[in-house]
């Protein structure tokens, strides 16, 4: 019953307009910005004419090549196109926008009804919470793959050169420095797994807000707005502890203002797990059926 129900949920969380919807829109975002990196890349103040300048002066000390490269080029290492802002700013609305509202919608339309005496609380919200998750790092994940596969045809992948190093904006403070700049590919897909994680709680977080709230919208609504209120509180730590604070930034992985710092990191999964886990499972075995 179990498997079933699961199996169920999975189809209805990746074969919806939402899900195809939320990818377009993340695949958007990471095209501006990989088109906004590649016409740099080409254009008379871009790396190339860099390298020709030089070459011709006749002064280059160091190798150019790791200036510009994959690891700084796609939307995990700029921070400067408007790709990269749409994408960074609207992440956890791509999070719950595939399956946030299916709980609520689910309220309303009589379903649970139907499917909690067939298969119980537990197995209906354990299903429903996986189905969510899952759907929800999938849709942030893979525009982030795509980006990395569309930077990957056009700048070298070769491993950041310290020398560089005001290019990447990675000082040795931040967490996974050292692994950046010897296993750069490793590294970038360790931060993937977070992101990952990360997008499928925020994805998550729609169902503690069905709970609380019944408006159609508020499952969408509330856990973007509580997102934007934790990115918010930078503002205030900015200049005084110079460690990255928002979760926003932090799923960034490259520093983007102020060093990481893994104790902040986990300190946040730890917050949205919270949120998400125990409320769902201590709601859903009280749920009565309206």
């Amino acid at each position: 019953m179990m498997k079933n129900l699961l199996r169920t949920e999975l189809r209805k969380a990746f074969r919806n307009g939402y899900f195809l919807a939320s990818l377009a829109l993340g695949i958007l975002f990471v095209a501006l910005s990989a088109w906004y990196e590649i016409s740099l890349y080409y254009s008379d103040i871009g790396f190339l004419q860099q390298v020709r300048t030089v070459e011709e002066m006749g002064y280059v000390k160091y190798p150019l090549i790791p200036m510009s490269i994959l690891y700084n080029s796609w939307i995990g290492g700029e921070c400067v196109s408007v790709g990269y802002t749409l994408f960074f700013t609207l992440l956890p609305l791509l999070a719950v926008l595939p399956y946030g509202r299916s709980f609520s919608q689910e309220q309303k339309n009589g379903y649970l009804k139907v499917i909690i005496p067939r298969c119980g609380r537990t197995r209906y919200f354990a299903s429903k919470w996986v189905a969510t998750f899952l759907s929800g790092g999938v849709a942030v994940v893979l525009p982030l793959l795509v980006s990395l596969g569309i930077c990957a045809l056009v700048f070298p992948a070769v491993k950041p050169n310290v020398i560089y190093n005001q290019y990447f904006a990675f000082g040795h403070e931040s967490m996974g420095s050292a692994l950046f700049h010897t296993h750069p590919l490793v590294y970038t897909f360790l931060y993937l797994g977070i992101d990952f994680v990360f997008s499928g709680l925020f994805a998550c977080l729609s169902l503690t807000t069905a709970f609380f709230f019944r408006p159609r919208l508020a499952p969408l609504v509330v856990p973007f707005l509580l997102l934007i209120g934790a990115d918010l509180l930078r503002t205030f730590f900015l200049y005084i502890s110079y460690v990255e604070v928002s979760p926003l930034l932090l799923m960034h992985p490259m520093p983007v203002v102020n060093a990481t710092k893994a104790v902040v990191l986990l300190g946040w999964l730890l917050v949205f797990t919270a949120l998400s886990v125990p409320v769902v499972y201590a709601k859903g075995r009280r749920y009565e059926i309206l």
